[in-house]
């Protein structure tokens, strides 16, 4: 995660909800959205601001 978020975290708040989103939509694609999932997303959000 550390490597994704050093190429992303100097993006343009635009780009980061993009990329947010997507990684929403690949997390809740089985169906489900499960609490790793949901932690992942979190951290992933605060590192990127």
């Amino acid at each position: 995660m550390n490597e994704v978020v050093a190429v992303f975290v100097e993006s343009e708040l635009r780009i980061k909800k993009i990329i947010l989103l997507e990684t929403l939509g690949l997390s809740y694609s089985e169906g489900e959205f499960d609490d790793s999932e949901k932690g992942f997303i979190n951290e992933y959000a605060k590192k990127l601001d």
